[in-house]
């Protein structure tokens, strides 16, 4: 919070702890330390995708960010002790990313699921809890998305529209539905 005086400082701030974040993670992988390996991981993306927030174009730095806050987040996902699947959601405007997270100990079978929508200066990332999530802990899937206009939509070419959003959710019970 010290280093943030005003908003021309935040990304390169978080981009520091971002990158501390993904050391940490790399020399903790490397050393068999798989649990600090994953906190690390996913703290990482979580700055990554901080690091994203105020930037408002498709520049070389937010995809750069946005790369590495996949990158990191899908390092976690391999490690996370439940299952966590990449997601591509088929809308009018594109293909929305999500990512759907099932309760530890699944082993098939219908269960109940949570769509979770961030607001617009948010992420799906941080959408889901790295220990006890209120979701998963109750034996529910989350979707966890990016709609429409949102970090990664917006960096694939998905634009906010109020047709696109009113497709979404639709798509979203459709994709679970498959």
């Amino acid at each position: 919070r010290q280093r943030i005086n005003k908003l021309a400082d935040a990304a390169p701030v978080f981009e520091s702890v971002a990158r501390r974040r993904e050391a940490r993670a790399i020399a903790a992988e490397r050393n068999g330390d798989l649990i600090t390996a994953r906190d690390n991981f996913f703290m990482a993306s979580v700055h990554w995708g901080a690091a994203q927030w105020p930037i408002d174009e498709n520049d070389t730095q937010n995809l750069f960010y946005n790369a590495k806050k996949r990158e990191c987040y899908t390092r976690y996902a391999k490690l996370s002790e439940h299952r966590v699947e990449e997601v591509w959601i088929k809308v009018p405007g594109g293909r929305i990313p999500a990512w759907f997270h099932l309760p530890p100990g699944y082993r098939g079978g219908r269960l109940p699921v949570v769509i979770v929508v961030p607001g617009m200066d948010s992420y799906k990332e941080i959408s889901v809890a790295l220990n006890g999530d209120r979701w998963l802990a109750r034996g529910m899937a989350v979707l966890a998305i990016d709609g429409p206009g949102q970090y990664e939509s917006a960096v694939v070419g998905v634009p906010v529209t109020m047709e696109d959003w009113m497709a979404t959710g639709r798509a979203c019970f459709d994709w679970l539905a498959r």
